[in-house]
């Protein structure tokens, strides 16, 4: 891909300053490497902008319990705020001061940089705490980083967060489902302890809208939330649009970075692509490569960055190469380094255009990753990643048509997913009318009745709504989606707890099984010998203790085509989720080999994702009745000609009009009567015709109650 031929930089957005109209370019400051490392903590300090602003901070937060600070890019809000609480005696008595992040990665970088700035080991004065880890020091931690979802959890068994002086949302732009929630909680909470301050940070365009939704139904005596504004430090980026569309932009993707390290000057590329799956797609093109090196004689070192890939992996990508001088670094990431994360060093962003994310169907009650266009504002974010510490440049791989026609912001998490994670979070703190809850972003009214339905269904919930105890609150403590915390639950009972727990950590991993493009056989052929006609997942269950009695070794997971690294953090989170149980008082026990036992435990959770097998081999959703799905290639009975009846599904993709589903497996028809007669309704067809009179719903075999 030639830039000059290829690319076209429109003379009336020459610059994103330019581009942007005045709209606030709001991203997270999480460093853990930066260009000024020569200096002194001190100046590195002082050399950030809100560093100017450090006393009128202090002040504003004395004075008001809610202090928004709009922040722009650059300005070090994220790691500066918390120390200068701490300076400023927010962390007296004992008292913590927490910043939430909404990913895993920005609770990590964002920890050790300010550890390193404190010159502390992590787990001392800055700890943190993220789903499956915690480095906190009971008595002796006074900044704690955690995200939203841990917070969350902290609230159930502390519903005044009396542990806190200082609560500080960081990112909230992201709008993350839980960071929204926190939003309405922290709000009652704040009535109640008047001690308690909250610092939310925020782009211009949403500062009003928290301001309001805070100061609604105050005593209107005084104003009790002040909005501050920070300028940040942002370069030039040059904006460059392809002029025409891109057929393929994994491929286009490549090859553009190729091109930028053949005939650009210095500086790193961070490429936005949706997937773990493009990232090693890309890689592998990129190493493969005969021009790797540049005219320069600067090699290509690249680095893979997504949400599931382990901590320790993801902070590889913040620190310098080892030989600088001669290493181009070349970020391939998703939409994670959007904002959650600084990365100095870029001075060429390529952005593909698009993002995977969650989408459900309240008619089917399904929820599916589906690849769809960003928004105007996440393209701006991407391209700001450019000009961090000099001039950049963003290529676009679309058309400046294209760009015009996306939506302004991303659409809030809560309007798009599935609530019943968090009506039984809600439920577990006490919330009984979920419908007088007070969103900051109301869901539609479908959205919560079918959550309180899959709740009912998963017997987490009364007939009145009210949630079933010890189970309820079990589940909600389990951080899980209660389809998986089900499943673990009803694991004690069938005594198949052993196989369940791992299962559940593997479906909480992605890609353990790996299949690269261009060796889909000899993939295939290597996974043959873990398939279990129990399914995807007693397959995935087969690789997995193949792995632990090999020893875990790296080798010879690239021989059997395994995903050491998912296969790796399965493990450690096997070992929390059994650390939990044994909370409970649960212990292992194991089905001793009796798959039968296994895959009713998982239908236990799953039956909602119930299909049955219909005319071309493909599945047809029981919930709704139009909604006909293929198998995913990578099932284990996408190649066989005979396929089960009756399935369960853990996963639905939709990358274009086609609706795939993946991780089956396969039930008895008894058991849809015996295990969830509270939930379908069954009978020949002139009966479930009564049925459907009597409802006014359609169904076929099988009707939703």
């Amino acid at each position: 891909m030639s830039i000059g031929k290829s690319f076209v930089r429109p003379s009336d957005l020459a610059t994103l300053e330019e581009e942007r109209q005045g709209i606030s370019l709001e991203v997270g400051q999480v460093i853990s490497y930066n260009p000024n490392k020569h200096l002194s903590i001190q100046h590195q300090q002082q050399s950030l902008p809100i560093t100017a602003y450090k006393s009128d901070i202090l002040y504003l937060i004395s004075k008001f319990q809610v202090v928004i600070i709009v922040g722009e890019a650059g300005s070090g809000k994220s790691t500066q705020i918390p120390q200068f609480l701490l300076e400023g005696g927010w962390s007296q008595s004992d008292k913590i001061i927490g910043v939430t992040q909404p990913r895993r990665v920005g609770v990590v970088t964002l920890a050790q940089r300010i550890a390193e700035e404190l010159g502390c080991n992590i787990g001392e004065t800055v700890g943190y705490r993220i789903q499956y880890d915690s480095y906190v020091t009971y008595g002796r931690t006074r900044i704690k980083l955690l995200t939203d979802t841990s917070l969350l959890q902290e609230l159930m068994r502390d519903p005044l967060l009396s542990n806190y002086s200082v609560i500080m949302l960081d990112d909230v732009h992201e709008r993350s489902i839980y960071t929204e929630i926190l939003i309405s909680l922290l709000r009652k909470i704040i009535k109640l302890r008047k001690d308690l301050r909250l610092i939310i940070t925020s782009s211009t365009l949403e500062a009003n809208r928290f301001k309001s939704f805070f100061e609604l139904h105050t005593d209107g005596k005084k104003e009790n939330c002040a909005v501050y504004g920070i300028k940040g430090r942002v370069c030039n980026v040059d904006i460059l649009y392809t002029k025409m569309p891109v057929a393929d932009y994994i491929k286009g993707t490549a090859e553009l970075i190729l091109e930028i390290h053949r005939k650009q000057t210095p500086g790193d590329v961070l490429a936005f692509l949706t997937d773990e799956q493009e990232i090693r797609t890309v890689e592998d093109m990129i190493n493969e490569s005969e021009n790797a090196k540049n005219r320069s004689n600067l090699s290509i070192e690249v680095h893979p960055l997504y949400a599931s890939l382990p901590a320790s992996e993801q902070i590889k990508v913040f620190k310098p190469s080892l030989d600088r001088g001669s290493v181009r670094k070349v970020i391939l990431s998703t939409n994670i380094a959007e904002s959650s994360v600084t990365i100095p060093g870029v001075v060429y962003v390529i952005d593909c255009g698009f993002v995977k994310m969650n989408v459900y169907h309240p008619p089917s009650d399904t929820e599916f990753v589906a690849t769809v266009p960003i928004s105007r504002n996440s393209a701006d974010q991407r391209a700001g990643r450019a000009g961090r510490i000099r001039s950049g440049k963003a290529f676009r791989l679309y058309t400046k048509q294209s760009f015009d026609s996306l939506t302004k912001q991303t659409q809030p998490e809560i309007l798009r997913v599935n609530l019943a994670p968090v009506i039984l979070s809600l439920k577990a703190l006490g919330v009984d009318n979920i419908v007088r809850f007070p969103f900051l972003t109301r869901p539609p009214a479908l959205h919560l009745a079918r959550g309180l339905e899959l709740l009912f269904g998963l017997g987490v919930l009364d007939k009145e709504g009210s949630l079933v105890k010890p189970l309820g609150l079990r589940m909600a403590e389990m951080a899980l989606h209660p389809t998986l915390s089900k499943i673990l639950f009803s694991s004690c009972e069938l005594e198949c707890s052993e196989e369940i727990v791992s299962i559940v950590s593997l479906l909480l991993v992605r890609n353990v099984l790996l299949r690269p493009p261009n060796k889909t056989y000899d993939a295939a052929r290597a996974h043959g010998k873990f398939q279990n006609d129990g399914g995807d997942i007693l397959t995935m269950l087969n690789a997995y203790i193949a792995f632990c009695e090999q020893g875990k070794k790296i080798e010879w997971c690239k021989e059997q085509y395994l995903n050491w690294k998912a296969l790796n953090h399965a493990c450690r989170i096997r070992e929390t989720l059994v650390n939990v149980l044994e909370m409970f008082g649960v212990g292992l026990k194991s089905a001793r080999g009796d798959d039968t036992i296994v895959r009713q435990c998982i239908y236990s959770g799953l039956f909602p994702n119930l299909a049955k097998l219909v005319a071309g081999g493909v599945y047809q959703s029981v919930r709704c009745e139009g909604v006909r799905m293929s198998l995913h290639p990578s099932s284990c009975f996408a190649r066989e000609t005979k396929r089960p009846a009756w399935i369960v599904f853990h996963e639905m993709i939709r990358p274009n009009q086609l609706i795939y589903i993946n991780k089956i497996t396969p039930v008895e028809f008894d058991w849809i009567q015996e295990m969830t007669s509270h939930y379908y309704d069954y009978g020949t067809e002139r009966e479930i015709q009564e049925i459907r009179c009597k409802k006014s719903r359609l169904g076929e075999s099988f009707e939703i109650l």
